[in-house]
């Protein structure tokens, strides 16, 4: 049979059998359809339902046909076969004669009509419809009727959508092959004629449903034309995947690294590329694997189709994310790993065994190092880097490694350090930041308040301000850094006594002290025209001092 060759043949670009045509027009036809001899499934039950033929009697604009005369208008691999229908309705003259009418069966026996993107319509407003039709099962097949009724006064009363005044809607029933549409009247619409001569009944495709208030006025040579799309489930045969083997004595014709689906909406199956392949069509030839492209390639190992991470010690996965494939959980806090890991012994050549050669900085909580890394931790090779070291082993160097990895992923500022990686293959872990070379405010105002969760720096000094080869200005060091919290309800205020040096405060001094404290926050201000000048805080400063002079001198304070 022709599908069994298909694998050994087709190309995976293809849609459809070797020789064989793969579009009618701008229609696209894959398999298991097909046109022509030998172009389609063939299976001795159902293989006449997978036939079309290309019309060509307009020259201009072919149609595909199934059958004798149902026009085909798109078919998806996902099982979605799109057809162009009519329209029935019955018009009537002012005098309740009947002008003309037209009603419509639509059959397609192995195929269901879908129930999630259809709907069966009635519009008028003097109007009741019948649907009738055949539900096939598995098993046998069952006749069904349904319908719905809609009457109004005035064309006033008839809204856009169908709310069940001059349009009524019917449930589909699951399974539905067969379908036959009747427009009928009450009253043979003699007291709305002069608004509504017309009843319509349709059923048809969501997306294209009518606006009732279109339709209601309109009469009979409107509607003898008209057509509306209507959206039928395709499958293959007409029974279970696991039937399917049963009754063909053969697997089901889903191809490699596909499964065989049974579908909810009707009878029969389709075939789906497995997770991690995908193909052009899994019912002509095998899928193929999809190439993954993982932001950590030394964390993640690749299986047939998927991927699995691995992660660093007190790091685990998150959720298998490609992007962000691991993160730490430390003193409970939550870290997204999209830095660079890099091995301890990748840094100690990087710095010469951290040669006294290769310092270039030493602070209060370490030491930073100039090293060269010889693989891409951006977007260069050979990149030469600045490595933070601690100096001592204790909680608070953990804490310190927090504040820094927490902040500085959140920080997107050209005046603003960039952390390219860490080693956690230490006690403490090591900070990998970018090379500096060489408005420091701006900066400080974008981490405060530009940000989602504002970071407050808590150590800017000349030391954490370092310059680039082309003299822009970087913050560093982010260590002592805190998230400022969101909620106002954690700020607290009147505590100027609990940060304030305890040798300073005593009941001599508090009057000069809050004195102080308030002109420092007037020179907080964010408007200049807020703050004082330098010769007004000069002179503030010595009235507080002349006033408060016994008293500071008695205390040793100058």
């Amino acid at each position: 049979m022709a599908w069994m060759t298909a694998t050994t043949i087709a190309s995976p670009s293809q849609i459809a059998l070797p020789n064989c045509p793969d579009k009618c027009g701008n229609i696209s036809v894959p398999y298991p359809f097909g046109i022509g001899e030998n172009c389609y499934y063939t299976n001795p039950l159902v293989g006449i339902y997978y036939s079309l033929t290309c019309d060509h009697t307009d020259t201009s604009s072919p149609s595909l046909v199934l059958g004798r005369n149902i026009e085909v208008v798109n078919i998806t691999l996902d099982g979605e076969l799109r057809i162009h229908r009519q329209v029935s309705y019955a018009c009537y003259d002012n005098r309740g004669k009947l002008d003309g009418n037209n009603s419509w069966r639509i059959t397609i026996d192995k195929f269901s009509l879908s129930t999630t993107q259809n709907s069966l319509v009635a519009i008028g407003c003097d109007t009741f419809v019948w649907f009738d039709g055949t539900m096939l099962t598995s098993v046998q097949t069952k006749d069904f009727h349904t319908g719905c009724r809609t009457v109004c006064n005035e064309q006033k009363d008839v809204s856009t959508s169908c709310s069940g005044v001059g349009c009524c809607k019917a449930a589909i029933p699951s399974g539905v092959s067969s379908i036959k549409v009747k427009a009928k009247s009450f009253d043979y619409h003699t007291y709305v004629n002069d608004f509504n001569p017309c009843n319509v009944a349709i059923s048809v495709a969501n997306d294209e449903l009518p606006s009732p208030i279109d339709f209601i006025s309109q009469k009979e040579e409107y509607f003898t034309d008209l057509k509306l799309f209507v959206v039928y489930n395709w499958s293959i045969a007409n029974a279970s995947c696991n039937s399917a083997r049963d009754l063909m004595d053969q697997q089901h014709i889903c191809k490699r690294h596909s499964s065989c689906i049974d579908i909810p909406d009707g009878w029969g199956y389709r075939c789906q590329c497995n997770p991690g392949f995908q193909g052009n069509n899994p019912y002509l030839h095998d899928c193929q694997e999809k190439r993954h492209s993982c932001k950590e390639p030394e964390l993640c190992i690749y299986t047939i189709g998927s991927y699995n991470c691995t992660c660093p010690q007190g790091y685990s996965r998150n959720n298998g994310t490609i992007d962000d494939p691991c993160i730490a959980d430390k003193k409970g806090a939550k870290m997204p790993m999209k830095i660079k890991i890099i091995g301890v012994e990748e840094l100690k050549k990087a710095t010469n065994n951290y040669s006294e050669n290769s310092i270039i900085g030493r602070g209060g909580f370490g030491m930073v190092f100039k090293g060269t890394l010889t693989r891409k931790v951006t977007s260069h090779t050979n990149q030469v880097v600045a490595i933070k070291r601690s100096l001592k082993v204790d909680s608070s160097q953990v804490e310190q490694f927090i504040n820094e990895i927490v902040a500085l992923p959140q920080i997107n500022n050209k005046n603003v350090v960039k952390l390219l990686g860490c080693c956690l293959e230490t006690e403490v872990p090591l900070l990998v930041y970018e090379y500096i070379s060489n408005e420091v405010f701006e900066v400080l105002a974008y981490l405060y308040s530009t940000i989602f969760i504002p970071i407050i720096h808590r150590d800017i000094k000349s030391a954490n301000i370092l310059l680039d080869a082309s003299y822009t200005a970087k913050v560093s060091d982010f260590g002592a850094s805190k998230l400022s919290p969101t909620d106002p309800g954690a700020l607290k205020e009147d505590r100027l006594f609990e940060i304030l040096d305890k040798d300073l405060v005593n009941d001599d001094v508090i009057e000069q002290l809050k004195k102080v404290a308030n002109l420092a926050r007037r020179c907080l201000k964010l408007k200049g025209e807020d703050r004082p000048t330098m010769k007004e805080v000069a002179r503030e400063l010595g009235g507080i001092k002349g006033v408060g002079l016994h008293s500071w001198s008695n205390n040793g304070v100058q």
